[in-house]
């Protein structure tokens, strides 16, 4: 409705099942003439983001280590899973993030993602946030991915850091069962450490470290000693479309966000977190 008007003029829609849609557009006959509307872009869908089927993003489905974030690990992460978000960019990146509190704790919907995932500032006009995209279940239940937002608009952004600030261009109600989570930016290494995330733009999984992270550096690239270095997963993993997922400290507070790494199933090891 008009109450999802934004400062941007832009209105990006989650992807929907089939080869066909109708778009309806309906405002006051008084006032039709002075009204623009035009369908910018579309975007069709050939490898299964929306699982109606087997195809995913890269033909693949999210690797069977992965563990659903309501399986026996995630019982502590009740709460704070529900400020994970998966992330569309433009109808094409998929990518994780979380909506994050602030000091004045204000309700300011901030999303924290990975500044890789967006090209460009402006990709966030037309990114589509999915909260509560998960298995009712500890198994591989599809999720509802009716609760997204559309569109945000980029606060803060550092490639040599790979983070990406956005504010939603809404507060998400409260049937999405919305969730800030902290933070910690002390320089402290934690005991033990999690991740939730969308790998594969699956639907939301948890990978947990037992041990302490280490301090590294991801590549020349980037700034030195800015990443957590997780060097072997105890359970589950990350993957492609886990990119800008949190990473949390023992006390549910996010300390980083996932760059990149070389996790796999067969071998989950070598993954860095942006530092906050």
């Amino acid at each position: 409705t008009d109450f999802n008007n934004k400062s941007s003029r832009k209105f990006a829609v989650a992807p929907i099942a089939g080869d066909e849609i109708i778009v309806q557009y309906e405002v006051p006959e008084k006032i039709k003439s002075k009204q623009s509307f035009v369908i910018k872009s579309v975007n069709h869908d050939y490898i299964g983001i929306v699982k109606s089927d087997d195809r995913r993003p890269l033909n693949k489905v999210a690797g069977s280590c992965n563990i659903d974030i309501n399986c026996d690990e995630g019982d502590d992460w009740s709460d704070v899973k529900n400020s994970v978000c998966r992330l569309i960019v433009n109808g094409v990146e998929v990518c994780s993030g979380a909506l994050v509190n602030n000091t004045a704790q204000d309700q300011k919907p901030y999303i924290l993602s990975a500044a890789h995932c967006y090209d460009r500032w402006n990709l966030a006009e037309t990114t589509v946030y999915v909260f509560n995209y998960e298995s009712p279940f500890c198994a591989p239940l599809d999720g509802d991915p009716i609760h997204s937002v559309s569109g945000a608009v980029m606060k803060a952004q550092f490639d040599s850091l790979d983070f990406a600030l956005a504010e939603l261009s809404l507060i998400p109600p409260p049937e999405y069962r919305p969730y800030y989570a902290g933070w910690n930016k002390e320089k402290g290494l934690p005991g033990s450490s999690a991740s939730i995330h969308h790998p594969q733009g699956d639907i939301k999984k948890i990978a947990i470290d037992n041990d302490s992270p280490v301090i590294a550096r991801f590549s020349n690239q980037y700034v030195k000693d800015a990443f957590f270095k997780i060097l072997r997963w105890d359970a589950g993993v990350t993957e492609a479309g886990s990119s800008g997922g949190p990473l949390f400290n023992p006390a549910k507070q996010i300390i980083g966000t996932l760059t990149g790494g070389e996790a796999e199933c067969d071998n989950p090891v070598n993954d860095y977190f942006e530092r906050i």
